[in-house]
């Protein structure tokens, strides 16, 4: 199974232009230039339990930051 593939089909299917796992933004860091929101746990295919995942929901400009 891909997982990448999964997410891709995910975000597709919830108008969302990228969404990632948890695990990748523990790993990342979250940028402070993106507000991220929950989507929930994804049922994806091929896998037993559901993934904890991310979207951007957008990006935020520095002049907004201050």
């Amino acid at each position: 199974m891909n997982t990448t593939s999964r997410l891709e089909q995910a975000a597709r299917e919830r108008g969302c232009s990228f969404i990632f796992s948890a695990d990748a933004l523990d790993a990342l860091g979250a940028a402070p230039e993106f507000a991220y929101r929950d989507p929930g746990p994804l049922a994806l295919r091929g896998r037993k339990e559901p993934m904890h995942a991310w979207s951007i929901e957008r990006v935020i400009l520095a002049a907004q930051t201050r």
